[in-house]
């Protein structure tokens, strides 16, 4: 639900916000279930105001009637393609990364992930000159990589320099200041007059970074954050028409095969190696496309091991130069 803003009425200065927040009101439904006499003494603001600030929330944010072709319509004029600059990955997603979508690549520590996310993100800022915003959340990301991939592809220092300033990062340290964060960027994204409305995509590494506090949870905390986060960034990326690329790890398994045919088999010859993402299984329906990488060599075999739209076990192989993934 939105977070109470002063864009929303002149009414809510930034002393009304204040002592709202204070005392714990940060949402429309915050403020519209609470008594008015009460909001009259937090706010210092007459009756009448909260009333016609009750009445202004409920008329803008109150569900309206829609027909289907209405909302087809408006994804058709507002969705995209983008491309990741990387020929063969765009062949692989159908032509790039679809707006209003999730996408996560995992893969096993050192298969390149990170490098992908830094490639793309470059593309998009050179080729496509549009704003991505990266989300540092394991307080890593190395603006010199980008510029020595930038020099590889011996780009103009001009265009160097407005390339790196399109990537906007964004250092979080904890799940807390994630969900400000995408809170203040949905409020952004939604002023199409700004800037930060032609950002399509934004990219998140890493996700397991952001739930590792909540390894040992007891109260099952975190199983419920992994929700609000999923609904939040699915809401944003429908509404505001923009595409999530999330980083996720993968871990290794082996499956033992039973009742062997050969009895000179061991069951150490007959394991089968099984690499799944992490964040367990509540997370496993979450992203619309993943991605899984594997590093062999000076290549990295991506593959398709969940879609809706793309048919799974499809791959590519893409080859790392100092120039990035190509």
């Amino acid at each position: 639900m939105a977070r109470l803003c002063k864009e929303m009425n002149s009414l809510f200065s930034e002393f009304v916000l204040k002592n709202l927040r204070l005392c714990g009101f940060h949402t429309v439904v915050d403020f519209l279930e609470e008594n008015p006499e009460n909001l009259v003494r937090i706010t210092k603001l007459p009756y009448k105001d909260i009333v016609l600030l009750r009445h202004n929330i409920i008329a803008n944010f109150s569900a309206f009637q829609s027909s289907g072709k209405t909302a087809y319509n408006e994804i058709v004029t507002n969705s995209a393609m983008v491309s990741t600059g990387i020929e063969r990955l765009d062949a692989l997603l159908g032509g790039g990364i679809l707006t209003g979508n999730i996408y996560e690549v995992c893969g096993l520590s050192g298969s390149c992930k990170t490098q992908l996310c830094l490639t793309i993100a470059m593309n998009i800022a050179l080729s496509l000159k549009q704003k991505v915003y990266y989300i540092d959340a394991k307080l890593d990301f190395s603006s010199r990589r980008i510029f020595s991939m930038l020099e590889e592809k011996q780009i103009a220092e001009t265009d160097v320099t407005e390339t790196l300033k399109r990537i906007e990062v964004v250092r979080i340290k904890d799940l807390y200041q994630l969900f400000s964060f995408l809170h203040t960027l949905r409020e952004n994204l939604a002023q199409r007059e700004l800037e930060s409305s032609f950002v399509r995509v934004i990219i998140l590494d890493s996700l397991p970074a952001v739930f590792f506090s909540f390894l040992n949870d007891t109260n099952n905390e975190g199983i419920a954050l992994k929700s609000q986060l999923a609904n939040t960034m699915k809401h944003i990326a429908l509404e505001c028409h923009v595409a999530f690329l999330l980083v996720n790890l993968a871990s290794r398994h082996f499956d033992e095969i039973e009742n062997l045919p050969d009895p000179d088999l061991t069951v150490s010859s007959v394991q089968t190696e099984v690499v799944k993402p992490a964040l367990g299984k509540q997370w496993l329906h979450i992203p619309s496309t993943r991605l899984l990488l594997k590093k062999v060599e000076s290549q990295v075999h991506v593959s398709i091991i969940k879609s809706i739209n793309i048919p799974l076990c499809s791959s590519c192989i893409l080859n790392i130069k100092d120039e990035g993934l190509v």
